[in-house]
C-alpha cells in the first residue's frame, strides 16, 4: 500500500510541477502589471518577488531586487513611494530602502493606476485564457448544461442514516427544469448546484431554506425546499447544502454485452431510452430502481431507433458484483481484533467459483486492531498459507480450522513478497462471519458517456466566473449560509486541483485558471490593507484628508492584516492538508472495494445466474 501510493505519487509528480508553474505565473501576472505599471508613471521599484518571506534565489539589475521567495504564498513589488511593505513581506532590514533617501511624492492617479495594474493584469490574463477556450473548445458534461432533472431521492445517507429527500418532499418530479434559484436565474446544473451550496436562505426556526421556481408541463410552479447538510469530505466535515437531485442524461445506448439479456432481446447500440414498464426515463436510475424493486419481473423498455418507438421485453438476471468475504474478530483482554479475508482467483479463471469451499488463495484484505501487535505483525495483502501447519485453500478451511483452533494461540503461515513466515494469533475467543457477495439484477447495456466540446464566448466565460466569485463571498459573509472559511482552498488545495485537471485535459487546466485568476484580482481589490484595495483605500482616505495618512498608521495596519492574512493562509493549508488526508482516506477505502469487486459476466446456457426471487431484492451498488 505504501508502495503504491509513493508511484503514484511519483507518476503524478510531473503534473503538480505544471500545477504549481501555473499557480506561479498567475501571481508573476498580477506583479507584472503593478511592476509594469509603477516603471511607467516614474515610480521607484525596489523589489520584485514572487513568492514571500527570506530569498531562496534571484537576481539585481537597474537598481531592482528580483527574487523569488521561499514562501509561495502570492508575491509582491516593493514601492516605497506608494507603501512600504519590506519589513512585512521579507527580506533583512539592510535590504530595505533607506528611509532617509527623499523620494519624491505621487500624484493620487499613481497610486490608483499602480494599485490597480495587478488585478487588471489578472483579468487580462483570465480574458485571453477564456479566448484560447473559445477557440479551441473545453470538453463539457452535456449534464452539466441541462436545466432538467433526471432523478429525485425518496431518501438521503447522511452519516449513515437515511433521512428523506428534500426534493422529493417538495414534490420536485423527474423531467421538471428548475428555471430560478432563490429567484436567480440559472442555466445548466452546474448553476444549479453552486446556487444550492451557497444559498443562504433560512427558516423561521433557523434550518436551511430554499426556494425553486421550476417549469412542468408548460406550467411555472414554485417550490420551497429544506436542503440537508451533508459532507464532501470525510475527514474536514465541511458542511454543504443538497436536497437529493441529479441532472438528465441523454440516455442513448453505447454498447451491449454479450450473451446479455439486452442483447437476446434486441437491444442495440444507439437506441435512446425513453420508458420503463411505463415510466418514462430521464436518468438512468430510475430504471436500476425499477430493476432492483423488481428482479424477477420482465420489465417492457420502450426505446427510440431511427425515429420510431419499440418497445422490447428484458427478463434480468442477477449478477454478483463482489467476490464472498470472510471476516473474524478476536477477543482478547477486552479488546478486539478485526481481520477481513478475500479470495484471489487465477487471472486465467473466467468465470470463478463464489461459493465458500472455492479453492483459491486467501489474502488478507483489512486488519483493524485495538492490539499493536497484531497491526506490526500483518499486514494487508499478506497471502494465509496454513493454521497451526495444516495448509488452507479456501473460505470454509479457513473458517473451519479458526473454529476448532485450541486458543489461546493460533500459528498463522502467511506469504509476503517471497518470503514465508509463521506468526502467532493471540486470542481468548473468536467469532466470524461469511458475508456474500453482493449482487445486482442486469440486463446487460451501457450508455454514452455524454461529453462534449463547447464554444463558450470569452465574455460569457468572464462574466460567469465574476458572478461566480462574488456570490461565493457574498455567502461566505452572510449569517445565513453554511459556507465559511474553512470552505476555502490555499496554495496546498489550488496546486492539487490544477493537478488533477492537467492528468485529464490540459483545457480544464485553463478553464481553472480562468476563475483563479478572476479570484486574485477580486480579492485583491477588496479594502484591505495589504492588498491592493488597501493602498487605494489608503489613497482614497489621503485624497479626503488632503494629506497622506501617517506612514506609522499605514505600517501598522499593515503587519496586523499581513499576521491576520498569514494566520487565515496557514488555517487554509492545515484544511487542505486536512481534505487531502480525507481523500487518501476515500482512496484507500475505494481501492479496497475493487478488489472485492469482480467483473459481470453474462453466461450462456444452463450457466447463466438465476434471477433472484422478488422477496429477496438485489442490492444496487
Amino acid at each position: 500500500m505504501i508502495l503504491a501510493s509513493i508511484m503514484s505519487t511519483l507518476a503524478s509528480l510531473p503534473f503538480m510541477l505544471v500545477a504549481i508553474f501555473a499557480l506561479g505565473f498567475s501571481i508573476f501576472i498580477h506583479e507584472l502589471g503593478h511592476f509594469l505599471a509603477a516603471r511607467k508613471r516614474g515610480l521607484k521599484v525596489t523589489r520584485f518577488s514572487i513568492g514571500m518571506g527570506p530569498k531562496m534565489m534571484g537576481w539585481t539589475r537597474d537598481g531592482v531586487d528580483y527574487r523569488i521567495s521561499w514562501l509561495p504564498l502570492g508575491g509582491y513589488v516593493a514601492l516605497p513611494q506608494l507603501a512600504e511593505m519590506g519589513r512585512v513581506e521579507g527580506g533583512n532590514p539592510s535590504d530595505q530602502v533607506d528611509e532617509s533617501e527623499a523620494l519624491p511624492p505621487i500624484s493620487f492617479a499613481d497610486k490608483l493606476i499602480v494599485s490597480a495594474a495587478g488585478a487588471f493584469f489578472n483579468f487580462v490574463f483570465a480574458f485571453a485564457l477564456a479566448c484560447i477556450l473559445w477557440w479551441t473548445g473545453q470538453p463539457t458534461s452535456e449534464e452539466m448544461l441541462t436545466n432538467q432533472v433526471g432523478y429525485v431521492s425518496p431518501t438521503l445517507s447522511i452519516d449513515g442514516e437515511a433521512v428523506p429527500g428534500p426534493a422529493h418532499q417538495a414534490g420536485l418530479r423527474p423531467g421538471d427544469r428548475i428555471l430560478k434559484v432563490d429567484r436567480s436565474a440559472v442555466s445548466g446544473f452546474g448553476d444549479i448546484q453552486q446556487a444550492i451550496m451557497t444559498g443562504m436562505g433560512r427558516t423561521s426556526d433557523d434550518q436551511p431554506s430554499l426556494s425553486l421556481e421550476i417549469e412542468r408541463n408548460g406550467e411555472t410552479l414554485q417550490l420551497t425546499l429544506e436542503p440537508v447538510l451533508t459532507y464532501y469530505n470525510v475527514s474536514s466535515r465541511d458542511p454543504v447544502r443538497t436536497i437529493g437531485i441529479q441532472p438528465a442524461q441523454n440516455l442513448v445506448i453505447h454498447s451491449v454485452s454479450p450473451d446479455s439479456p439486452a442483447q437476446k432481446a434486441g437491444l442495440l447500440p444507439g437506441d435512446r431510452l425513453m420508458e420503463a414498464d411505463g415510466t418514462r426515463l430521464f436518468r438512468l436510475q430510475t430504471f436500476v430502481d425499477l430493476l432492483t424493486a423488481h428482479p424477477n419481473k420482465t420489465t417492457a423498455l420502450t426505446v427510440e431507433r431511427d425515429g420510431s418507438p419499440h418497445t422490447i421485453l428484458l427478463q434480468p438476471v442477477t449478477i454478483a458484483l463482489t467476490r464472498p468475504v470472510l471476516e473474524f474478530t478476536l477477543l482478547r483482554n477486552q479488546l478486539e481484533s478485526r481481520f477481513t479475508v478475500r479470495p484471489e482467483w487465477p487471472t486465467t479463471q473466467e468465470h470463478p467459483d463464489l461459493s465458500p469451499d472455492a479453492k483459491v488463495a486467501l489474502i488478507l484484505h483489512q486488519i483493524r486492531s485495538d492490539h499493536a501487535e497484531s497491526l506490526r505483525a500483518f499486514q494487508p495483502e499478506d497471502r494465509i498459507i496454513a493454521v497451526n501447519g495444516k495448509t488452507v485453500n479456501s473460505l470454509s478451511e479457513l473458517t473451519s480450522m479458526l473454529s476448532t483452533s485450541e486458543g489461546p494461540v493460533a500459528q498463522i503461515t502467511i506469504g509476503r513478497n517471497e518470503s514465508t513466515q509463521t506468526l502467532p494469533l493471540l486470542f481468548s475467543s473468536i467469532q466470524h462471519q461469511s458475508i456474500p457477495p453482493q449482487t445486482q439484477p442486469m440486463v446487460g447495456f451501457a450508455i454514452q458517456d455524454g461529453i462534449s466540446i463547447t464554444h463558450i464566448p470569452p465574455h460569457t466565460q468572464f462574466v460567469k466566473q465574476i458572478e461566480l466569485t462574488f456570490r461565493i463571498l457574498k455567502a461566505l459573509f452572510h449569517p445565513g449560509s453554511n459556507i465559511s472559511v474553512g470552505h476555502l482552498s490555499g496554495p496546498v488545495g489550488i496546486v492539487r486541483v490544477l493537478s488533477d485537471l492537467t492528468q485529464v485535459d490540459v483545457r480544464l487546466l485553463l478553464a481553472f485558471l480562468i476563475l483563479m485568476n478572476v479570484n486574485l484580482g477580486i480579492l485583491n481589490l477588496l479594502p484591505i490593507p495589504v492588498l491592493d484595495g488597501g493602498h487605494i483605500l489608503f489613497a482614497i482616505i489621503g485624497r479626503i484628508r488632503r494629506k497622506p495618512l501617517p506612514l506609522r498608521i499605514v505600517a501598522s495596519l499593515q503587519a496586523t492584516f499581513m499576521i491576520m492574512l498569514f494566520g487565515l493562509i496557514l488555517f487554509v493549508i492545515v484544511k487542505d492538508s486536512v481534505r487531502w488526508h480525507g481523500d487518501v482516506r476515500e482512496e484507500n477505502d475505494y481501492e479496497r472495494y475493487r478488489k472485492l469487486a469482480i467483473t459481470p459476466q453474462f453466461l450462456s446456457g444452463p450457466e447463466a445466474t438465476k434471477p433472484a426471487s422478488d422477496s429477496e431484492p438485489a442490492s444496487v451498488e
